[in-house]
């Protein structure tokens, strides 16, 4: 498992390779949905810190602290100094992600996150910062999976 920062991170790093800008809901939403199909493929986690239902979505909380302050506008720090070695699964859903959900905007991936039944459907009640459980998160992925009847390196796009 990695950090989410260093995940973040590491999306980041993409979105300046190919000249584009990441907001904080978009980094913040990637970054769950990556680890979304890491578990749902792969049956283990992306990220080593838990993943919350807030009102508006699931959020990883060391994420949003790190990037909140840019607000509605475009990262522009680094978010994590280490440089991660993702091995080959993380590496390949991590840029499978990016290809097909980076060119979406924040209010698009939210769509995403928030459809009836999933992980942060099923989980928040109202309240705040409610966990969602990886096993929830591993559920809905292997189903959108099924859903795509794709095999482990194409499901994603």
């Amino acid at each position: 498992m990695k950090s989410a920062l260093a995940i973040g991170q590491h999306f980041l790093d993409l979105a300046e390779k190919n000249n584009t800008a990441m907001t904080p809901m978009e980094l913040i939403k990637l970054t769950y949905i990556a680890h979304g199909w890491m578990l749902g493929l792969y049956s283990r986690a992306l990220i080593k810190e838990d993943v919350e239902a807030w009102k508006y979505g699931p959020v990883i909380p060391v994420l949003y602290h790190r990037v909140k302050k840019f607000g509605s506008k475009p990262v522009t720090d680094r978010i994590s100094k280490k440089r991660i070695d993702l091995d080959a699964y993380e590496r390949s859903v991590v840029e499978q992600v990016f290809d097909k959900y980076g060119k979406l905007g924040g209010i698009a991936l939210s769509s995403l996150t928030h459809q009836p039944g999933s992980p942060w459907d099923l989980t928040w009640d109202g309240t705040y910062a409610e966990k969602i459980s990886d096993n929830l998160i591993e559920h809905h992925f292997k189903g959108l999976m099924y859903e795509h009847r794709g095999s482990a390196s194409s499901a994603i796009g």
